[in-house]
């Protein structure tokens, strides 16, 4: 049984319309022994967790589930690709590399659990490709299948 194990995921089935970082990444920091701010290192692979905000540019996405959170565990800090110019905000498209997923209860009412997921990738590049999996008529593209939901 699988327990407590990333399952890795392909960025174009978690993001078909792809994402775009609308944070900086940084260093994730906790608190080691004597109180001190120190860098999380993920316990599996021994690597230091920086972290992003992404938007999901999936225009049926609205609200709190619009902006999602990923770890990259890195040995260096990884580097932001090029935002998009003349916006108003700033917004880097990107791609993850090594997307994992790990699925957790999360209460979100008095007593009541869904499925949330905690995604992890290990480096982030411009996009292969135009994020567009939708095809002229709106729809995903053939061969794409409804992306999991983060919460």
């Amino acid at each position: 049984m699988l327990k407590n194990v990333p399952i890795p995921v392909h960025p174009d089935l978690a993001f078909p319309y792809g994402a775009s970082a609308v944070t900086e990444i940084t260093p994730v920091y906790g608190f080691g022994e004597g109180g001190r701010g120190e860098q999380q290192v993920d316990e599996a692979t021994g690597l230091p967790v920086y972290e992003v905000t992404v938007l999901d540019n999936d225009p049926d996405i609205k609200g709190p589930a619009k902006a999602v959170k990923v770890k990259i565990l890195s040995a260096l800090q990884p580097i932001m690709p090029p935002e998009l110019p003349n916006l108003p905000i700033k917004l880097h498209p990107l791609e993850f590399e090594g997307l994992t997923a790990k699925p957790y209860m999360q209460e979100f009412m008095k007593g009541k659990f869904r499925i949330a997921w905690s995604l992890s990738a290990r480096g982030v590049r411009a996009p292969s490709a135009p994020a567009a999996a939708a095809s002229s008529n709106g729809s995903l593209a053939k061969g794409k299948e409804t992306p999991v939901t983060t919460a």
